[in-house]
């Protein structure tokens, strides 16, 4: 049901494996095997893949007819960031229609806004470990390419018109300098604009 809402949301192709409902030690649902595509612009590959991701839900909520999401843990996720020869990142059209081509016609078409799936899936807590981020450069005549590896990530209320708290740990390969960092953004904005980043941290002894 709300595959084509989160495909409409995130101007993204979304392929999911298989979609399991469990029952203990929480009510929630178990996610394998998801994908969400690239801007072909970029890339004909994935830009996110998760083998596999929990979702909890709350009871009480559920019995008023309102998904209300407590925990969502995912596990081992792999994702590819590209930013091309004119410095654009892939992920900055994430969520954005790019045949629509001012932004007067972006806000006038609710379809374009990612209210709708923000809305049904607020999250009180995520986590995920096992992470990898592909980070690839080609801004340069070389390009370069940079890894995030061990990528553990918590957040606490992500929801939409919420400051959502950070923290980072993970690995940066190939010089094998650990990563940490902590801080917070938002409030998360119904096109997943972000007014403020706010973090701060160490990599190795920087």
């Amino acid at each position: 049901r709300y595959l084509p809402v989160l495909e409409q949301a995130l101007h993204r192709p979304v392929d999911v494996k298989d979609v399991r409902l469990t029952l203990f030690p929480k009510l929630g649902v178990r996610v394998q095997n998801l994908t969400i595509a690239d801007d072909p612009a970029f890339s004909p590959t994935a830009f996110l893949t998760i083998p596999s991701a929990d979702v909890e839900i709350q009871w009480l909520p559920l019995l008023r007819r309102h998904v209300q999401i407590e925990h969502v843990r995912v596990q081992d996720p792999i994702v590819h960031v590209i930013r091309n020869q004119d410095g654009l990142l892939n992920m900055a059209t994430i969520g954005k229609d790019t045949a629509l081509q001012s932004p007067e016609k972006v806000a006038s078409n609710p379809a374009n806004a990612l209210k709708p799936f923000l809305g049904v899936f607020a999250v009180e807590r995520f986590s995920m470990t096992g992470g990898t981020l592909q980070y690839k450069d080609r801004s340069q005549e070389s390009s370069r390419s940079y890894h995030l590896e061990q990528l553990e990530i918590v957040t606490n209320s992500v929801q939409l018109g919420q400051t959502a708290t950070l923290n980072i740990k993970g690995m940066v390969m190939p010089y094998q300098l650990p990563l940490e960092m902590n801080g917070r953004f938002g409030p998360i904005q119904p096109t997943l604009d972000l007014p403020v980043i706010d973090l701060a941290g160490n990599v190795g002894k920087i």
